[in-house]
This record gives structure tokens, C-alpha cells and sequence, in this order.
């Protein structure tokens, strides 16, 4: 974070109130800001600034007051909440990802707030084309067959987004096992152990003696999760299976870690065109 201090939301209640015009967006971080940076290089006029939620000071209190717990997501939503008394006028922006908060009907309608249309910012780069490009032209994996894999990496990542479902609905706040542990590559595909992963989760947080009310909660959000497969995969799990991916399809060892992914999604976010619905 910037060593320049934080605005309050009092200052910006009155910088939009007195210059509606400016098309500010305010995102939950680095990686969003850097996103949007790169995707409006070239385009004059869309935004005045994109801001990181850190440069805005949104106090302990103020998340209280509206219900709202710790994290930048919900920053992110209080200051839109709280600049809403401002009315259609002003241009700005805030931007959240909706996570998980489709499937449990928590998406609000808050005036300037902007949802992801998919769980988070990363799956817009879930497309054929930018995954040929990171995997095999950027990273140069040895993947025979894209269409497959991307198929058995739906797969995998749909399971693990189906436990976190149960989790948030049972109210566990677990603490997670990385997924990837329990990929291997298999005749050019990835399978997930998910018998072993659910098993290694619970052990870990204490709860093996309710696995068969896991087991039973999973079953039932698995068979929900039908349709475009970006509104059930959560974003940091499809960087990690793509650093995963890299080292396991024998491609070059400086794209192994989820930085390195992180930075090729950004230089191909000109790519991910739908983007540009959040910020225009």
C-alpha cells in the first residue's frame, strides 16, 4: 500500500458530490487495480483513476454499523453503501467479486456497486484463447489436448467451489488444505482425489465424525452447480491449478508459481473484453 494517507469517506462523499462527472473505480486490490490499469491502457476517457480499496479509509465501526464483516470485499461494499446518499448522479464505480455470494442469494443491489458477472475477476480468463496462451504458448506445457484438460479442470475446481459452499452454509469457517495436493496428472487430464482431499480438510479442522453431513451437503450443492462454469469456480483456485498445471505438463519452471500466472493474466487482460462491462 501507498505511504500516501488514506481518504475518508467523508472527503469523498464531497469530491463526488462537487465533481459528479469523475469516473473513479474502487476495487478490493492489487490485482484488480492492475487488471483494469492494463485493460484501459490505450482507452482515453473511460475512468479518471482506478483505486485500490486500501486508499480509502473505512473504519471498524462503520462495517459494524452495516452489517458487514473484516476484508476488503466488504470495504469495498461499505463505501458504496455509504456514498449511495449521493444519488444516480455521480460516475464512480465500486467493484466486488461475487464470490460465492450468488449461490446464497447475498448479492445486493447497491446503487454504484458493480458485481463480477462470473465468482471473481480471474474467470474472465477462463477462455479457450487465453488459457492456449498462458499454458502452452506463454509457458509452453505439454498439453495434447486443451479441450480435455479444461474439461477435467472444471471438473476438479467445481468440486472444491462445492465445499466452500458447504462450509459458509454450515457455518465451519474452515481452515483450507491446498486443492491442488490431491490433483494428479492422468493420460493428459487432471483428476482430483476428492474422496482424500474431503477426509485430509476435515481431519484438519476437527470434523471427521460429521463427514457424512458433509458428504450429504456436498452431494446437494454439486448437483446445483449446472451452467457456465466460471459462476462455480473460485478465482485463486483456478490460478493455483494453472501454477500446478505448468509444473506438472513439464512447462518452463519460471511459470510455476501463482505470481508468474497472476502477471500473464494481467499482460492478457486486453483479452478478456467482457471486462470492460465493469468499469464503462
Amino acid at each position: 500500500m501507498s505511504s500516501i494517507p488514506r481518504r475518508s469517506i467523508d472527503e469523498l462523499l464531497a469530491r463526488y458530490e462537487y465533481e459528479p462527472e469523475l469516473k473513479d473505480v474502487y476495487v478490493e486490490g492489487v490485482f484488480d487495480k492492475e487488471v483494469f490499469s492494463m485493460l484501459l491502457e490505450d482507452t482515453e476517457g473511460v475512468v479518471e483513476a482506478i483505486y485500490e480499496i486500501d486508499s480509502v479509509d473505512v473504519p471498524a465501526d462503520v462495517l459494524a454499523e452495516l452489517g458487514l464483516t473484516s476484508g476488503n470485499k466488504q470495504r469495498v461494499i461499505a463505501l458504496a453503501k455509504k456514498l449511495s446518499v449521493l444519488g444516480d448522479e455521480p460516475k464512480y464505480r465500486c467493484v466486488v467479486d461475487k464470490d460465492l455470494d450468488h449461490w446464497l442469494m447475498k448479492v445486493e443491489d447497491v446503487p454504484k456497486l458493480f458485481w463480477t458477472a462470473h465468482t471473481s475477476i480471474e474467470m474472465y480468463f477462463f477462455t479457450a484463447d487465453i488459457l492456449r496462451r498462458i499454458l502452452l504458448v506463454g509457458s509452453k506445457a505439454k498439453i495434447a489436448n486443451l479441450e480435455s484438460y479444461s474439461s477435467s479442470a472444471i471438473g476438479a475446481l467445481r468440486s472444491v467451489y462445492a465445499m466452500r459452499l458447504v462450509d459458509r452454509e454450515l457455518d465451519w469457517c474452515m481452515e483450507w488444505v491446498d486443492p491442488t495436493a490431491q490433483f494428479s496428472e492422468r493420460a493428459g487430464v487432471i483428476f482430483f482425489n476428492e474422496e482424500s482431499y474431503v477426509r485430509r480438510l476435515l481431519s484438519k479442522n476437527n470434523k471427521m465424525a460429521l463427514l457424512s453431513e458433509f458428504n450429504a451437503a456436498l452431494a446437494v450443492w454439486q448437483a446445483k452447480l449446472l451452467g457456465d462454469p466460471r459462476s462455480h469456480i473460485r478465482g485463486h483456485d483456478f490460478v493455483s491449478m494453472l501454477a500446478w498445471s505448468v509444473k506438472e505438463f513439464k512447462g518452463l519452471r519460471e511459470f510455476q508459481t501463482t505470481t508468474a500466472i497472476e502477471r500473464m493474466l494481467i499482460l492478457t487482460a486486453s483479452k478478456a473484453t467482457d471486462l470492460m462491462t465493469l468499469v464503462r
